[in-house]
């Protein structure tokens, strides 16, 4: 992971297409997704619920703001 980054304009984290720039990490598989629990479709990041686990970015961030629009 890169050294943290204080961001000095808006940053979007999901670009609408896929997961590039994102990583999933599952409890009981950790960076294997075997059951697509994470997915992208139709501009939207779609999380299925089925396992517990996180989305994260593969840039690291300090002293942001973070906004979230979910439907």
């Amino acid at each position: 992971m890169s050294a943290a980054i204080t961001p000095d304009r808006t940053i979007r984290l999901f670009n609408g297409r896929d997961l590039d720039g994102l990583y999933g990490w599952l409890k009981d598989t950790h960076y294997e997704d075997p059951g697509t629990v994470f997915t992208a479709a139709d501009g939207l990041l779609r999380i299925s619920g089925e396992r517990h686990g996180y989305l994260g970015t593969r840039q690291a961030y300090r002293d942001y703001h973070l906004v979230v629009e979910y439907t």
